[in-house]
């Protein structure tokens, strides 16, 4: 079978399998973040430590796999058009360091990153793609076994433009044969594509190669830049929150989040048991699990969003491994989308848009 067919032939059986094998391997990091998290929240001797440190390496490596599945499933059944919200660009670029760092460190690897001065510290862009296409083309670096160091420089070289070149030294190009390479940098190609944005590939064998993703900036002028001075966190332990998650590994992560900022939440395992909590509290935040049993996630979204129940107006957020999810005919009913594992850095910034809401509609 010939590679281009292979992409586009026609088969909806095989991209629900994709999909459901993709948001299964992502529910299990979840679940594995949080034993991580628990794990070095405690005091570890240096042979624990290391164990932890491994165990990080293979959850990454899962990692890539889901990302990968994402890739074959996008080139399936495109997304469209990227979903733009303020984006933390020091909070993204912060994840993807801590990530690959230690995977090149596994590999005796240099990694570096470097982030111009003038970068501002937030866009308005779809983050959840930003991050999935810089993972991999980092993933098809460390794919090339010759490479000794891998560089991110991030710049924005004029008011329109943001750029992120992923430069290593070994022998093989980004846009080198091979069908899952292919697979994947196709659909880095085809996701930065419906950000408005190209993906440029160069380089030579013995020098070096590079892969620079090019996006129209679209900067909040009223915030900083990485480089300069940033905004104390804001408080956010007065908000009321409901987890509404059916996996008690995933709630007591998300609680451990909380519990972090003084927020408490109260907790429902599945859509229904949701419903009957929203009656009497009025929640400013609903973390809502999308796949629960007797009730799904977008079904209890939908009811509350037309009861009378003091959260009719709450924001809501949906909890997804399936990073396609907000392109679904669902995903209207919701406010924001966190994909799983869900990242500290990403659920305190929720926190802060809800607080922000909630003073602005006091004010």
């Amino acid at each position: 079978m010939m590679r281009s067919d292979f992409i586009n032939r026609d088969n909806d059986g095989l991209i629900e399998d994709v999909a459901g094998l993709s948001v299964t391997i992502r529910n299990q990091l979840n679940a594995g973040a949080g034993v991580i998290h628990a794990l070095e929240a405690t005091e570890l001797d240096a042979k624990q430590a290391a164990i932890v440190a491994n165990l990080r390496e293979v959850m990454s490596e899962f990692r890539d796999m889901a990302d990968w599945l994402e890739c074959l499933r996008q080139l399936e059944n495109r997304a469209g058009d990227a979903h733009r919200a303020p984006v933390d660009l020091s909070l993204l670029f912060e994840a993807v360091e801590a990530d690959f760092a230690l995977r090149c460190r596994s590999r005796a690897m240099k990694f570096v990153m470097t982030i111009d001065k003038n970068v501002p510290a937030t866009i308005d862009e779809d983050g959840e793609r930003l991050a999935q296409v810089i993972r991999n083309l980092l993933y098809l670096a460390l794919h090339d076994t010759t490479a000794t160091s891998l560089i991110v420089h991030v710049s924005v070289p004029n008011e329109n433009a943001l750029w992120v070149r992923v430069s290593h030294d070994g022998r093989t190009s980004f846009d080198r044969a091979g069908l899952g390479d292919e697979i994947r940098l196709l659909a880095v190609r085809n996701m930065v594509g419906d950000m408005g944005g190209g993906v440029v590939c160069s380089g030579k064998p013995g020098v070096g190669h590079t892969a620079e993703i090019r996006l129209p900036l679209r900067a909040d002028k009223a915030k900083s830049v990485i480089g300069g001075l940033r905004v104390a966190p804001a408080d956010v332990s007065g908000l009321r929150v409901l987890i509404a998650e059916d996996q008690p590994t995933n709630r007591r992560v998300l609680q451990a989040y909380l519990s972090q900022w003084g927020v408490e939440a109260d907790e429902a395992e599945n859509g229904h048991e949701a419903l009957s909590l929203a009656q009497t509290n009025p929640y400013d935040l609903i973390l809502m699990d999308i796949r629960m049993p007797i009730m799904s996630g977008a079904e209890a979204a939908v009811e509350l969003r037309q009861s009378n129940t003091p959260c009719n107006g709450a924001f809501i957020v949906s909890l997804t491994a399936d990073v396609f999810f907000q392109d679904s005919d669902d995903a209207f009913v919701f406010d924001a989308f966190l994909s799983k594992p869900v990242s500290p850095e990403r659920l305190f910034t929720v926190l802060e848009k809800v607080s922000e809401r909630l003073h602005a509609h006091a004010a």
